[in-house]
């Protein structure tokens, strides 16, 4: 798809990226209950308790359960 245009019928091209950006990534699914979940590039913040704190891509994808951003957050494990 590098280069390409085009997104799925139905979808817009903001929901294509979304999902290249999450579905390219290696899956082992990371538990966030409890947390306060705080972007560090943005003024955006959810949850409560203990803050889990990072960019909100990185952010993103440990929701869905993308391990390779852990390095990119910093909070408790």
């Amino acid at each position: 798809m590098v280069g390409s245009r085009r997104h799925n019928v139905g979808v817009t091209p903001l929901e294509t990226l979304i999902d290249i950006v999450v579905h390219g990534q290696v899956f082992k699914p990371m538990p966030y209950d409890g947390r306060r979940l705080v972007a560090t590039d943005t003024d955006r913040s959810v949850g409560e308790g203990a803050e889990l704190r990072g960019p909100m891509l990185a952010i993103l994808l440990m929701l869905t359960g993308r391990s390779v951003v852990l390095p990119q957050l910093s909070g408790p494990s």
